[in-house]
């Protein structure tokens, strides 16, 4: 499965103006960013990423450390997506994650987040960057925090 599939599914529930389906359409626009970005770091970094609730924090801490501003703008859209989707998951009596317009607008942030990785994954300048920034603040570090 591709992670693009949890946008397209968002973008369809996010036409939808009832509870759970924005609450889903939130959700899935989190998780398709999530995947992307950690099969980005993954694939074209060469960073590991645990599958355990430890990866989200993990994933955004890779982004926004890795050295591309581009890329740590994203880390931030990543980490409002988060929040949204906890909200979303979680917080039943949060209401203003059940309309369709604040669906739609995490939807499209999303997007946005995947386009950007995207674009960086093709980009092998930019990727050797990374990895140089990340291997150095790993070799200090242990991890980068």
């Amino acid at each position: 499965m591709q992670p693009e599939h949890f946008l397209d599914l968002g973008r369809q529930l996010s036409k939808r103006d009832d509870a759970a389906a924005c609450r889903t359409a939130i959700s899935r626009a989190y998780y398709a960013a999530y995947h992307v970005a950690a099969k980005m770091l993954k694939d074209c970094i060469g960073v590991s990423i645990p599958s355990a609730a430890s990866g989200h924090a993990i994933v955004q801490d890779y982004l926004t450390r890795c050295g591309d501003l581009k890329v740590a703008e994203v880390a931030k859209r990543v980490g409002d997506l988060y929040t949204d989707r906890i909200s979303a998951d979680y917080r039943l009596d949060t209401k203003r994650v059940e309309t369709a317009r604040n669906a739609r607008l995490r939807v499209d942030s999303a997007e946005v987040v995947v386009r950007a990785l995207q674009k960086c994954s093709r980009d092998e300048s930019r990727l050797n960057a990374m990895r140089e920034v990340l291997r150095d603040a790993r070799s200090t570090r242990g991890r980068v925090r």
